[in-house]
């Protein structure tokens, strides 16, 4: 028990390998390595950085191209599917995002992943590029989430474990957020007015304007999906909200959790509101990357389209295609 709590509370940066994570045989080589990891963390999280306007938080898995209706586990390392490309879809969020809302300059960065594998992709996509250094790294953690489901299964009450495993995802990085900002409590802005949580394999095709939304406290705005689905972002500016989603896990374990069913009913638990923005529908101005050829909409626009404003090749249009065939 005095483990788990320990796995828990602890930052931890796993590296991967072809199907699990190696654990360490003992408690204290189990601990040795979350002591080191913790304090790699730590150097992230420099106490002399000026907080920035607004955050965004990469959340989750980087799911996969193929047809989930196959019944296929979307972030399955043996699934033999390419990635979402993350050049494709950082490349969205920092036209449709970034630059409409001061650029990046603006912004600060805060990345929890489930894909190990792929942390080059994300430093080379959102930190390291030319055109992207003024955005500002704040804190980044890649796990494989392959212990986590092996720990909790038991516990799940009859929930998804993808959920499980997304609200994880979001505590974690919203526990970052919260620790960063108390960190700089010195800082003459003493909050973000925005804090973005997306999933990193999305992609948009319209402005998400931030900086002309009135702020209002204890309100979280997300994609128009009906009935309250939206999960593709979660935008807000409330301490209350940020608390909650720390806390998201013990919700999603306690309920029976279901895809697109249970976020909206734990926050309003909370007192906290949804706002759906009209300038984001999802197959019209924004998607999962895996389903675009879904979209009629999206899709039609052509490769040219995607080609052009989103650096799509080729070889990845078609990719995407052959998933509706």
């Amino acid at each position: 028990f005095v483990c788990l709590i320990a796995i828990w509370t602890e930052f931890e940066d796993v590296r991967p390998f072809n199907r699990h994570i190696r654990y360490a045989s003992t408690f204290e080589g189990i601990n040795s390595r979350l002591h080191d990891n913790q304090q790699l963390a730590e150097e992230t999280l420099s106490k002399n950085r000026s907080l920035a306007k607004y955050a965004i938080v990469l959340v989750g898995g980087v799911s996969k191209i193929y047809n989930s209706v196959k019944g296929l586990e979307l972030y399955h390392h043996e699934v033999t599917a390419p990635y979402t490309p993350l050049h494709v879809t950082s490349r969205s969020i920092f036209r449709h995002i970034v630059e409409p809302n001061g650029g990046s300059s603006e912004f600060e960065l805060y990345i929890h992943s489930w894909n190990p594998d792929l942390k080059s992709e994300f430093e080379k996509n959102y930190v390291t590029r030319d055109d992207r250094k003024g955005l500002s790294l704040a804190w980044q953690l890649y796990e494989d989430n392959s212990f986590y489901e092996r720990v909790y299964a038991p516990l799940l009450n009859g929930s998804e474990w993808k959920q499980v495993s997304f609200s994880i995802s979001m505590g974690k990085a919203a526990m970052a957020v919260l620790q960063d900002v108390a960190k700089r409590a010195d800082d003459a802005r003493r909050s973000h007015e925005r804090v973005i949580f997306i999933r990193p394999d999305i992609l948009l095709v319209n402005d998400l304007l931030i900086n002309e939304w009135t702020v209002e406290e204890d309100v979280v705005h997300i994609d128009r999906h009906p009935h309250w689905r939206g999960d593709f972002y979660f935008v807000t500016c409330s301490q209350r909200a940020l608390e909650h989603m720390a806390r998201l896990p013990v919700y999603a374990m306690q309920n029976s959790v279901k895809a697109h069913e249970w976020i909206y009913p734990s926050f309003q638990s909370q007192g906290l509101k949804f706002v759906m923005d009209s300038s984001m529908r999802p197959g019209i101005h924004v998607e999962v990357y895996r389903r675009l050829c879904a979209a009629s909409y999206m899709f039609k626009k052509g490769w040219e389209h995607y080609r052009d404003g989103y650096g799509m090749t080729k070889e990845e249009w078609d990719a995407l295609s052959s998933v509706c065939r």
